[in-house]
């Protein structure tokens, strides 16, 4: 006979997960504290950057962009660092990924992404064509992909991983005076990265590698620290034609706009409930506090969008106290760059000429193996993409693609 009690705990049972994120679906968390170096009132009026002896308790996530529950931690992708500061005067999330700059800028170009870095709908398996075709189609993801197929897409250990805002946000101080900036943290271990070959193994050797590392480390008392730095530009500074400030798919050339160290995070605790404490965390770039803005981009202005309906969807309707301001008085709007076209060739050349002989074979090497069977007139537009700013990489491409 069923018993009141049965029928609850079965109703629970039901109830327990919850239904899965569009994005970073699978991931691992920890609880920490951020501590500044120094204070950055000069920039900011943020709370927990006035005074360096402020410890900011802090929970940070880890994930896959496109890694779904079960599927392997080393598989190449974009992995989510996501970091929740618990101020005094409310939660402030920075979300970032471990590559510096995304696919596009155009948020109208989004849903098209997702749906070429998802699984053919007839098989429901990746079919590596639709990505490259969405490259092949949108050229200023070229950029990107030059970092997601060198040996920087296939990671094993999220405490060796870089963090980075890749969006621009806006810093003002008490004085009202404003400034762009873009977050970056800088793991003190140092970073690794894996071959392709070694990530395969791995995926079926251990497919929670990098979760079983992080927990591992915790429970064995170790502590992981990162350091925050920032590039900072003052919302009234001329810049150089060829810096896009509000453009996702740009970096800010070091040598332009130098990085700035403002603190590190410990993280010193894994979670004692994965389904309380990681799988219902809700970040959204709209989480701020007073001294941080949104800057004007459109695509930041979106996923601000898709993070709080997606929460909604997921967690209810009370599931984040979000405090959005997304412009403050006295910022200069502004597209610092005039010829798009111009700025992908330039970022991508300059992304090339970086890259030492070995990482640039690694780059040819991973690109070729999952272009080899996709279709051909998609390879040869990619070969002229890198032709265009680099002849050498493109030639290789197109040797051992036998085009």
């Amino acid at each position: 006979m069923l018993t009141i009690e049965l029928i609850e705990t079965i109703a629970r049972l039901n109830r327990m997960r919850i239904p899965e994120p569009m994005t970073h679906a699978k991931g691992a968390g920890a609880h920490g504290v951020f501590i500044p170096y120094m204070s950055m009132k000069e920039y900011t009026k943020a709370c927990f950057l006035q005074d360096s002896n402020i410890e900011t308790p802090i929970f940070v996530r880890f994930s896959r962009m496109m890694g779904r529950a079960g599927s392997a931690d080393t598989i190449r992708d974009v992995r989510g660092f996501f970091v929740k500061f618990h101020t005094r005067e409310g939660d402030y999330d920075l979300i970032g990924s471990h590559i510096p700059i995304f696919y596009i800028r155009d948020p109208q170009k989004y849903p098209n992404l997702i749906s070429a870095l998802s699984p053919c709908p007839q098989t429901n398996i990746r079919d590596p064509e639709r990505l490259w075709r969405f490259v092949a189609e949108n050229p200023e993801s070229m950029h990107m992909i030059t970092w997601l197929y060198s040996d920087l897409g296939t990671i094993k250990s999220y405490r060796t991983m870089e963090g980075h805002s890749v969006h621009t946000y806006v810093w003002q101080n008490v004085k009202k005076e404003c400034f762009w900036v873009r977050y970056h943290w800088k793991p003190l271990l140092g970073t690794k990265e894996i071959s392709r070959q070694e990530a395969e193994f791995l995926a079926g050797f251990d497919p929670d590698v990098a979760s079983r590392d992080l927990s591992d480390s915790l429970r064995e008392g170790k502590k992981i620290y990162y350091e925050l730095c920032v590039q900072i530009i003052p919302t009234i500074q001329e810049t150089e034609n060829e810096l896009s400030i509000l453009d996702p798919v740009c970096i800010w050339p070091e040598s332009l706009v130098p990085l700035v160290r403002v603190g590190k995070m410990i993280i010193f605790r894994g979670v004692n409930n994965y389904h309380e404490e990681v799988e219902k965390a809700a970040f959204s770039p709209g989480n701020l506090i007073p001294g941080i803005a949104l800057s004007p981009e459109p695509l930041l202005l979106a996923t601000v969008f898709a993070c709080m309906d997606g929460q909604r969807y997921r967690l209810g309707v009370d599931a984040s106290n979000v405090n959005i301001e997304s412009s403050i008085d006295g910022i200069r709007i502004l597209d610092a760059v005039r010829e798009k076209g111009e700025v992908n060739n330039n970022q991508l050349a300059l992304r090339l000429q970086s890259m030492s002989s070995q990482e640039k074979k690694c780059l040819i090497d991973n690109m070729v193996e999952d272009m080899l069977f996709i279709d051909e007139g998609i390879q040869k537009t990619i070969v002229g993409y890198l032709k265009d700013v680099d002849l050498e990489v493109g030639a290789s491409l197109e040797k051992w693609l036998s085009l």
